[in-house]
């Protein structure tokens, strides 16, 4: 292997670690293309790194805009705060007397040992205070007013759509500069030094490289410099942290040029659960993506299972979705009378409970 080629893999490896994300689990990927196409996508769930899990944004350009959403997983009820793990069931009920909500950077810390890992720093403050003005509510019908109006909020598609042509606007040249660079680095580079080797044509194409990295770092700088602050919450930082050193990154090294727009939706995040998005998938993508939460909330034990069912039934009838469509029903397997209307497992005898939902009781075909 000649220097060259090693150098080619080493920016190729780099590139694919700029890549990668940890979040924590239940957190889903949007990605919106330049054509409006819309995709969602969950973390890898098979591998758990200190409670996070791994994404890997898209790699070839042109590169979407995108942004973390997650569903809610703390929501009030009358013996106090529940606590849901990603896919549904209660984790912990803590007493509200007993809450004493720090946000402490992506970690919510909720008191009795109990703590919640959020996408954003911004997110977890939000939360904590949140969770101490339910608190000092007197009546549960006041918290659940409180909590349906944010999930409301979380479940707008206006607010989500908007958020995203922020960040497409804000972003629009360096995602045209990021596949520039990317088409350069990873496509004529390699086949120019294929055929002509360590000559005057290579080092042209690498100084033409360096202009467009350095270009796309003074766009970032200036594209940065850009973001306004918010006063809700007050606290609330939404300018890029270390937006120079960032941009004397970009100007040296490729990997983080092609990843310049990803600084933007890190550093505002978006409020929202993963249904926001349900106007916008494809038909084929709508569905599974409705039928997965409402059969979570169907069989669910938790105390606030009825409110998250209100709210989500409203949205649904909104959205045109209708109980028969959100029921699955699995293809039956030789021999099995029964299935587990939560994950869909198949059994053999119909008084069986699916021990891996909890123990819960099966449904015949």
């Amino acid at each position: 292997m000649t220097d060259g080629q090693q150098l080619f893999l080493l920016f190729t490896l780099l590139y694919l670690v700029e890549s990668l994300r940890l979040v924590p689990p239940g957190t889903w990927l949007l990605k919106r293309s330049r054509s409006g196409k819309v995709r969602l996508s969950q973390a890898f769930q098979g591998l758990d790194l200190g409670g996070r899990r791994l994404v890997l944004l898209p790699l070839l350009p042109p590169v979407p805009c995108s942004g973390w959403l997650s569903p809610w997983q703390l929501v009030p009820s009358e013996a106090g705060l529940e606590v849901l793990a990603p896919t549904g069931p209660v984790e912990a009920l803590l007493p509200w007397d007993k809450l004493r909500p720090v946000a402490e950077a992506t970690t919510l810390r909720l008191g009795d040992g109990v703590t919640l890992r959020c996408p954003h720093a911004l997110l977890a403050q939000a939360w904590a205070d949140r969770v101490k003005r339910w608190a000092a509510m007197e009546t549960t019908t006041a918290r659940e007013r409180d909590f349906m109006r944010l999930a409301d909020d979380s479940l707008s598609t206006p607010a989500l759509q908007a958020a995203l042509d922020t960040q497409a606007k804000a972003t629009a040249w360096l995602r045209v500069g990021s596949a520039g660079i990317l088409v350069l680095c990873f496509g004529l580079l390699p086949w120019i030094y294929r055929w002509f080797g360590e000559s005057l044509e290579v080092m042209i194409a690498a100084a033409t490289m360096l202009v467009m990295m350095s270009v796309q770092a003074v766009i970032f700088l200036r594209a940065s410099g850009k973001r306004p602050r918010t006063a809700k919450p007050a606290h609330a930082e939404t300018r890029i942290p270390y937006r120079f050193w960032k941009a004397l990154a970009m100007a040296l090294l490729p990997q983080f040029a092609i990843r310049a727009a990803d600084h933007f939706h890190d550093a505002h995040p978006l409020q929202a659960h993963p249904l926001a998005a349900l106007p916008l998938l494809t038909e084929q993508d709508r569905i599974p993506l409705a039928r997965s939460f409402w059969r979570e909330l169907q069989r669910s034990t938790a105390t606030s299972a009825p409110l998250q069912r209100a709210v989500l039934d409203r949205f649904f009838q909104a959205h045109g979705l209708t109980e028969a469509q959100l029921e699955e029903i699995p293809p039956q397997q030789t021999g099995a009378v029964a299935y587990c209307p939560r994950c869909l497992a198949q059994f053999r005898e119909s008084a069986m409970r699916c021990q891996d939902c909890g123990g819960l009781e099966l449904r015949r075909f």
